[in-house]
């Protein structure tokens, strides 16, 4: 049944339901045709040559470029500005084309950045890639797909950054044919989603010990996950999420105190780990506040809190207009509930918030511990309302200025100095280990 489904959809989507409502197709379906494009089998399709020692790095996400940026896309972006060539996997695989199959390339590249380019390719199936992994013949005309691509760009010595095991299967044919080193960026906890399959949460631990390198984003996370499989311990890097400060220098200049309602900010998904318990009971008892939520809204109950009046649903807002909407803010959270994915989470947010030296009001959870002293912690809504209104009341320039010097600190940029040095290393290992065997 699953089969027949996957062969009816893309006919059904693009031929009648996406034509009959349009506003139901994803945007990102859209936007990422907005780039210059080619056909990677075109001759006229030119890469600007590899820089020196720096190696290419292909991006095997677990999310779409075109949604809201998180750490694969930022990860992509600074190591491009870094001087290294960097491509991206779209991974709806023929989801994004507008025509079908038949009617359609098979595989084109867009430019979406500097250094930045955007492989797209079409499967027959056009598999949701969360549903299931990939049959094996899927397997392999996508790990030829980006072989060709590597091949036409003359790169010599690339890695691969996984960070869905998907790509698992993949991962390991293109290590075995061309060379890649395979980094396994381990940035959630799959299983606390709850819209994973099983088979590809399975397919982790395979990845896992296949990998050269695994990072986590949340020393939990890490611990955990080490625990479990104790043969990646020594292959395992605590490498955590950033910032980019430059881009939130606006926000984080602030005038006189505004006189219009003070605003309380969340920004990043609303979803079933959203806390809205604690937001509707700080909201009830000072509707003097505005509460903006930015973000997309997906499963979870947000229709009692929709009734609110002050509390204001934004939608989801391109990362170019993300410092605005921070400049409207007195105060950021994290309301959280505290499940195994938000306890093994290291949130993007709170280094965003700290970049425009905002009070940050978090649900208590380890990665924003941390930081105890510079954020609000809470374990209930009466304690997160509380928080609130003494960060409300914070006048302290000086914590101001601290929360900015850690966004400094922890910025992008770091982070993949971090992973650069660790990719070095695996280098290093591989020409010792062959200079051991002559």
């Amino acid at each position: 049944m699953r089969h027949l489904k996957e062969l009816i959809r893309p006919f059904y989507l693009k031929w009648f339901y996406f034509r009959w409502k349009p506003e139901n197709c994803p945007r990102s379906f859209l936007s990422c045709w907005w780039h210059p494009q080619m056909p990677l089998h075109s001759p006229s399709l030119e890469f600007e040559p590899q820089a020196g020692d720096r190696p290419d790095i292909v991006f095997l996400p677990m999310g779409d470029w075109h949604t809201a940026r998180q750490r694969t896309q930022h990860f992509a972006s600074t190591f491009a500005a870094m001087g290294h060539r960097c491509f991206y996997l779209n991974p709806h695989l023929g989801r994004e084309f507008p025509t079908t199959y038949l009617n359609s390339p098979k595989t084109v590249v867009s430019s979406i950045e500097p250094r930045v380019w955007e492989l797209h390719i079409h499967l027959i199936r056009e598999p949701v890639f969360h549903h299931r992994c990939l049959l094996p013949e899927e397997n392999r005309m996508v790990a030829a797909t980006v072989e060709r691509l590597l091949r036409t760009a003359n790169s010599s010595n690339p890695v691969l950054v996984v960070s869905f095991p998907l790509w698992g299967e993949v991962a390991t044919e293109l290590s075995e044919k061309f060379g890649c080193r395979i980094v396994y960026d381990c940035h959630d906890l799959l299983a606390g989603f709850g819209n994973i399959s099983a088979d590809l949460i399975q397919a982790e631990e395979r990845l896992m010990k296949r990998s050269d390198l695994v990072l986590f984003s949340a020393a939990k996370l890490l611990e955990s996950t080490v625990e479990k499989i104790p043969e990646i311990g020594k292959k395992s890097v605590l490498v955590r999420n950033g910032v980019d400060v430059g881009d939130f220098a606006a926000a984080a200049v602030r005038g006189e105190r505004r006189e219009e309602a003070r605003t309380i900010g969340y920004v990043g998904a609303l979803n079933f780990w959203f806390d809205t318990q604690a937001v509707m009971y700080a909201a009830r008892a000072h509707p003097e506040w505005r509460f903006l939520l930015v973000g997309h809204v997906g499963s979870g109950n947000f229709d009692e809190l929709r009734d609110i009046s002050n509390v204001h649903f934004l939608g989801e807002v391109a990362y170019a207009d993300l410092p605005s909407q921070l400049q409207q803010m007195d105060v950021g959270i994290i309301p959280f509930l505290k499940l195994p994915l938000t306890m093994a989470t290291n949130p993007i947010k709170m280094y965003e918030y700290f970049a425009c030296g905002l009070p940050v009001v978090s649900t208590r959870l380890p990665e924003v511990e941390a930081y105890d002293g510079k954020v609000y912690l809470a374990d209930s809504p009466e304690e997160f309302c509380r928080q609130l209104e003494t960060a409300m009341k914070e006048d302290n320039l000086l914590l101001r200025e601290e929360r900015i010097h850690i966004a400094r600190y922890e910025s992008w940029q770091m982070r993949c100095r971090q992973l650069g040095e660790e990719i070095g290393k695996l280098e290093c290992r591989a020409v010792h280990g062959w200079q051991e065997s002559l």
